[in-house]
């Protein structure tokens, strides 16, 4: 689920920011996720994929875009167990418009160090306040339940438009702790995880 960037965008414009979870439930452990799309810290690999289509005048429950979430279990994925998140789910900030794009880009990681994965959901398309296309992304939290809650990532002074476009994460620093690298436009901005969690 990582996105790849070209280190041309990425080396662009990187600066540091801080990002401000919601309280969870219990941690899994005390370490980081042992896998980093491990969304309820249950040991199996769970696999998120988007659908950023236009759901026709909302008959699939969601219009905008959303992102599937098929939970693992022993032996491979669990058809039986999956979650459909979207900016009309609980807890999750936004809403759903028409010309919106959730899912466009996504990645994970245990961004605050809990033991569970987070999901993280670029919309480039997103309208903020009275600015067209001004883009969003935000973070869903894992739990011991999965996916639940979210937080938008705030864009750094500069960011024009299309902020979300693409995402990355990783350890970029050797520190321990997921960082998130956030494409907008032709500039790239660099949350550390030191902040995160």
């Amino acid at each position: 689920m990582h996105r790849r960037t070209t280190p041309a965008a990425m080396a662009a414009a990187l600066l540091t920011g801080g990002l401000t979870p919601l309280a969870l439930s219990a941690p899994a452990s005390a370490a980081v996720a042992k896998h980093y799309d491990d969304f309820n810290g249950d040991g199996y690999r769970d696999l998120a994929y988007s659908h950023y289509y236009q759901s026709i005048s909302g008959e699939d429950g969601w219009e905008g875009g959303a992102v599937n979430v098929v939970y693992g279990k022993a032996g491979g994925l669990d058809t039986s167990r999956t979650q459909v998140v979207h900016q009309d789910s609980p807890g999750i900030p936004g809403s759903g418009e028409e010309d919106d794009m959730f899912g466009e880009s996504i990645s994970s990681a245990d961004l605050n160090k809990d033991g569970y994965a987070d999901l993280i959901v670029g919309n480039s398309m997103e309208t903020v306040g009275s600015t067209q296309y001004r883009g969003s992304v935000t973070i869903v939290w894992g739990s011991r339940s999965g996916l639940s809650g979210g937080t938008n990532v705030t864009p750094k002074s500069g960011a024009g438009s299309y902020f979300g476009r693409d995402l990355a994460t990783g350890d970029f620093n050797g520190d321990g702790s997921a960082d998130l690298a956030v494409i907008g436009g032709h500039e790239a901005w660099l949350y550390r995880g030191h902040q995160v969690g």
